[in-house]
């Protein structure tokens, strides 16, 4: 690759990263899908003009993104979907803990460092509107957040008392079965109603036609839906396992 090809590659690369950023700033003040594609759209076209970074004509995508004035969707709307996201991940490991009892008809016997590790996760939960808004600007907190969280419940496990030690907790798995059921299925039917009945935020070429507008929206849809069963997909697969492991 000569000079002109990685000045162009690196230029092509800063250019995506400021458009991406500006993405991330027009998402957390719940501006449309569709104005953020008209945005995007008509800086890409500056940029093949002019042949300027956007970052030397327009500042930071967070100082463009407080210029502009642009239709906005209901407020919240993603941080509504981390939280529900979030519930989702509580309600299928308290799941992935009790259905082994459940099956057995044993109990829930857990010791303190068990217990201690099994609480990160709602620990984590709880604290989600410290770390939200900077989690949606940059990914890695909240990938920091689930994978702390999913090791806490894995290594929970391991610490799991032996057969003939003495548990700091003995309790009936059947109530904490039952609830967290209750709550992925809650968490799942809201955010289908809302992946259903909810504005448009797919990111539309303004050049888009309506046939192809439409059928890509219905393709997004459908996408989200599953996306929202996920969780209990994936209990269900569980229960299967393990009603299959105890024939």
């Amino acid at each position: 690759m000569n000079t002109d090809s990685r000045i162009r590659s690196a230029t092509s690369k800063a250019t995506q990263k400021w458009l991406d950023e500006l993405t991330v700033e027009l998402r957390l003040r719940n501006v449309t899908g569709a104005a953020i594609g008209d945005t995007l759209a008509s800086v890409q076209e500056f940029v093949a003009d002019s042949g300027q970074a956007p970052l030397d004509e327009f500042g930071s995508a967070q100082e463009y993104a407080n210029t502009l004035d642009l239709p906005t969707a209901p407020a919240g709307e993603t941080r509504k979907a981390i939280v529900r996201a979030a519930f989702g991940i509580v309600g299928f490991i308290v799941f992935n803990s009790t259905i082994g009892p459940w099956a057995t008809g044993g109990r829930l016997d857990l010791n303190l460092p068990q217990l201690l590790l099994m609480m990160v996760p709602f620990a984590l939960v709880a604290a989600l509107p410290l770390y939200l808004l900077q989690g949606i600007k940059n990914l890695w907190p909240l990938f920091l957040a689930i994978s702390v969280g999913m090791a806490s419940a894995l290594l929970a496990a391991f610490l799991a008392p032996k057969p003939g030690e003495e548990a700091w907790l003995s309790l009936n798995p059947t109530p904490l079965l039952v609830a967290s059921i209750v709550l992925l299925l809650v968490v799942s039917v809201i955010g289908t109603i809302s992946a259903l009945t909810g504005p448009d935020e797919r990111l539309r070429d303004p050049l888009e036609d309506p046939a192809t507008s439409r059928r890509k929206t219905a393709l997004s849809r459908t996408g989200d839906v599953v996306v929202q069963w996920m969780f209990p997909l994936a209990a269900l697969a569980l229960w299967g396992l393990t009603t299959a492991l105890r024939a």
